[in-house]
């Protein structure tokens, strides 16, 4: 059988944290290693004046030894608050000024020639911690809290995220 690999080097891709009190603002290879790590600190509430802030760190980043010369594939952003699945709008978030005006996907698209994925925080936590933590890999079913500035919470039900009928199944 033929064994295929993903080539490392071929781009790098961008994630955004929006969940904490600070903005954490990654660039990976694809072999998922960290390859640059920025911030932008004590931020309560997103505006759009913090959302250019984060794709200027981004671009700064881009330019980097580490970076210099890869081509940035997409952005991942994770954000609290409720989010449309179809097109990444607001429909609830309290800590995005103008949430219902505010749509990351088309500002960082606008901003960088990419895909913009932009999903709920805790639903994209619980992922991780399932990929990548220590506890929960082989649960079947998971409940998962996330507290910090704002609390939310999120499940996964036979092995599958689960997002109800409206998309947001575990919201407090």
């Amino acid at each position: 059988p033929d064994i295929y690999k993903i080539n490392k080097d071929f781009g790098v891709v961008a994630g955004v944290d929006l969940s904490g009190r600070d903005a954490i603002i990654c660039i990976s290879d694809l072999d998922n290693n960290i390859l640059a790590r920025d911030e932008v600190k004590n931020v309560f509430i997103y505006d759009e004046n913090i959302f250019n802030e984060i794709g200027e760190k981004i671009k700064r980043m881009l330019q980097l030894d580490c970076c210099e010369g890869k081509k940035l594939l997409n952005i991942t952003i994770a954000s609290p608050g409720k989010i449309n699945p179809t097109d990444y709008s607001y429909v609830y978030a309290p800590r995005i000024k103008d949430y219902s005006k505010t749509n990351l996907h088309d500002f960082y698209k606008k901003m960088f020639g990419v895909h913009v994925y932009v999903y709920n925080d805790v639903n994209i936590g619980l992922i991780g911690e399932r990929k990548y933590g220590n506890s929960i890999d082989n649960a079947k079913n998971v409940f998962f809290v996330h507290i910090d500035i704002t609390a939310g919470s999120a499940l996964i039900l036979n092995n599958r995220l689960y997002y109800g009928a409206n998309g947001f199944a575990g919201e407090i």
